[in-house]
């Protein structure tokens, strides 16, 4: 059996902002921003989560922006919205398969 290893990202918030400074073109713009939860698979089977990364783009010049290069403020607003966001229940279904795995073992060993 092929087991195959690795990390992928899927996205779970998308909005958008305006009225900021673009670090690259130097003009006002509007923003698109996406919120990614990574998670860890095998085989296709998600695992566990391991964190969330946000994605910035310009609308003016189609750019991905680092986020520490806007504005505090920005950022902050962006903070404030995403904190609460939680990951999908169904990236901890690998991990629920894996003790529910365990666990009837152990029941059958009992017998």
């Amino acid at each position: 059996m092929l087991l195959i290893l690795g990390t992928t990202s899927t996205e779970i918030k998308r909005g958008k902002f305006s009225g900021a400074i673009c670090p690259k073109c130097r003009k006002v713009s509007d923003f698109d921003y996406f919120v990614n939860s990574k998670y860890t698979y095998i085989t296709l089977i998600p695992l566990f989560p391991v964190g969330k990364e946000a994605i910035v783009v310009c609308n003016n010049c189609n750019e991905i922006i680092n986020i520490n290069n806007l504005d505090d403020a920005i950022v902050e607003k962006l903070a404030l919205e995403n904190n609460n966001l939680k990951n999908p229940i169904w990236s901890y279904f690998g991990s629920f398969l894996v003790t529910l795995s365990i666990g009837c073992r152990k029941i059958s060993f009992r017998k």
